[in-house]
């Protein structure tokens, strides 16, 4: 699915990665800031100053973000560092998407987006601004968002502190659906029977770089 060849940035020494269809990665790192750096990496979220980014045989060029696009509309980046257009209402940001690729404002959410907005508590709040919403709305709304986007690859992190309590156990179902038809995850939990449960490998992040088991 990704392959990271003689990878390197400036907080991690070079290292070479491959994520196949259901692999499904737990992180463990000597800091949480390596964690976020990791997964900002497989993001396309932070070029490399050396190295390939291989999406499926595809070299990713990091010149210009728009390159990225098609790359990122595939990968479903659930964290903090996401976020949603403020200035927007909750279904212009989960529409934007479809929008730039579909080049048509006249689009509507389909029946599964609707049914995730219901599963996520966000259905009476489409059409509220981000800054009329509370944070754990904007985080339902991000998640929902990249769910639609049936992505190939899915990074988490820190799904227990993300997701409210009561959202919890609905979204791990969706979660294992999802991965039983081999989209790879990577992730990583405080939640051990969350990562034991699902975690079919596993990754320890040092400034050294990443080690795979």
């Amino acid at each position: 699915m990704i392959e990271l060849s003689e990878y390197e940035v400036h907080e991690m020494e070079r290292f070479y990665f491959c994520l196949e269809r259901g692999d499904v990665y737990s992180i463990y790192a000597d800091s949480i800031n390596l964690a976020h750096l990791f997964l900002k990496i497989l993001a396309t979220l932070v070029p490399p100053t050396f190295g390939t980014y291989r999406f499926k045989n595809n070299t990713l060029d990091f010149s210009d973000y728009r390159n990225l696009l098609p790359f990122k509309r595939k990968i479903g980046y659930i964290a903090q560092g996401a976020s949603l257009l403020s200035n927007r209402t909750i279904r212009m940001n989960l529409l934007l998407m479809r929008y730039y690729f579909e080049n048509s404002l006249d689009i509507e959410l389909d029946e599964d987006a609707l049914k995730l907005c219901k599963i996520f508590n966000i259905s009476d709040k489409l059409d509220k601004r981000v800054s009329e919403i509370d944070l754990m709305d904007i985080r339902a709304a991000i998640l929902v968002r990249e769910l639609i986007k049936s992505p190939e690859l899915i990074l988490l992190e820190f799904p227990e502190d993300y997701i409210s309590y009561n959202l919890f156990e609905p979204f791990v179902d969706i979660l294992k659906n999802i991965i039983s038809k081999e989209v790879p995850l990577v992730f990583i939990s405080y939640d051990k029977k969350f990562a034991s449960d699902i975690a079919n490998k596993t990754i320890i992040l040092t400034k050294n770089g990443p080690k795979f088991y």
